[in-house]
This record gives C-alpha cells, structure tokens and sequence, in this order.
C-alpha cells in the first residue's frame, strides 16, 4: 500500500492570510434583517397599544341623556347626587352603572335603575380591532351605551296624610296576622304569596323593585324575631308614600 504525505506550508512570518469574507457578509445581513423585523414588531405593538376601539373612536366615553318630567322642575338626582331640575339633559360617563330619580313636592319620587347595553360600534372590532378593540372600548367604557337617550315619567301625586296613616296601619296589622307565614317565607329566602302581598301594601308593584325589596325584606326578617319589631324595621327602610 501507498501513502503520500502531503506537506502543509506555514505562512512566512510578517505575511497576512486572506479571510473569506462570504461568511462575514451573510452574518452582516441576517443581523439587519432580524433588526428590521424588531423594529417591525416594535412599531406594530405601539401602534396597537394607542390605536382606540371602534365604540370609543365613533361614539366615545361619554352620552348626552334627557331627563324630563310632567309636571316639569322636578329634581333630578343621578346615584343620590342632585344634578338639576327638568327638563336637563346631561353628558354621563358610559362606563359607570347609574340610577336616577325625580324629587317633586306634593308628589311620589320617581327612581329608575338606567339599563345599559353593546354598543353597536363595538361590533366593528370583530373587523378592526379584535379583542384588543374589545379590551379597549370595555376600559374606557365605551363598549356599553345606555338603552335610552331621554327619560319622562308622568309623576303621581302624593296621598293625603291620613290615606298614609291608613296604609301604615294596614301594613302594621298584615305583618302582626300573617308574621309565620312571613317567617317561614323569610327563613327559606322564598318570595311567596305573603312577601309579594306585603310588598303590595308597600306600593312596590315594578318587578326589577319587587326583587330588590324582597331581599332587603328577608334580611329584616333574620335581624327581628318578632312581629314588632319587623314591621317598625319595614316601615323605616320602606317609607309609606
């Protein structure tokens, strides 16, 4: 068998060898390429972040909502805070949850819970925006717009004072005979045919009230025992008007 040796000659010294520069140059152009794609990301992030939802660019934060009344100047409160007299019309925040009610001498206070719902610009985040469009309108509130842009009410006179004293005492003498059975309906958190006849008595005859009214009614029914005391209790969290 054969070999042949092959000599390998070194540099003589003071001489420089050549470096291919194909390599070089190839790493030079993957670094830029991976640099313009971070600048793309970047660039692409930033605008997300301060690009506004479809409800908030169209309809904004805020709606103009009407508030009147007949007989007219009745004071209108928003959340407990009197906000003027009708007619009034005022700019809300969309995003916080509101109720108003109207306040009038010589008549029964009107009160309403302001129902809200999507607004119909959100849907274009579907298109537009995604979830983030989404996530946006719902943080600045103007996902959600309130059902109605103006609300009237015709307000009910108040009764006389004796008619009230009549119905303070026919409230105090249904609690007295038909305390067990109130009891009973209290202690299983069940609004049966006592509850909703109190609540009658009480002229509370709007279902979303009703509801509300039947709660607080079974928290007084844990906190007094006795017939007494829990119609004292009632006529002092449900004022006869």
């Amino acid at each position: 068998m054969n070999f042949k040796i092959c000599k390998i000659e070194k540099p003589h010294p003071g001489t420089t060898m050549a470096i291919p520069q194909r390599d070089e140059t190839m790493m030079t152009q993957k670094k830029k390429q991976i640099t313009t794609q971070c600048f793309i990301l970047v660039c692409a992030l930033i605008l997300v972040g301060t690009t506004p939802g479809c409800a908030t660019l169209m309809s904004g934060k805020t709606q103009n909502i009407t508030f009147d009344s007949e007989p007219k100047g009745a004071t209108v409160s928003i959340n407990d805070v009197a906000m003027g007299k009708t007619p009034l019309t005022l700019k809300l925040n969309k995003k916080d949850n509101l109720a108003f009610k109207f306040e009038k001498e010589g008549y029964k206070t009107y009160k309403k819970q302001m129902e809200t719902r999507i607004d119909p610009w959100a849907w274009g985040n579907i298109i537009l925006g995604g979830l983030i469009g989404f996530g946006i309108d719902y943080m600045t509130g103007a996902l959600y717009e309130y059902e109605s842009n103006r609300y009237f009410t015709t307000l009910l006179p108040r009764e006389s004072e004796d008619v009230l004293k009549l119905r303070e005492k026919n409230v105090r003498e249904y609690i007295a005979v038909n305390y067990p059975h109130l009891a009973a309906e209290m202690s299983n958190n069940l609004t049966g045919v006592h509850i909703n006849t109190l609540l009658l008595l009480l002229n509370i005859s709007e279902k979303e009230e009703q509801a509300d009214a039947a709660k607080r009614i079974q928290a007084l029914g844990y906190a007094y025992k006795n017939a007494s005391d829990l119609s004292d209790a009632i006529i002092r969290n449900f004022p006869i008007e």
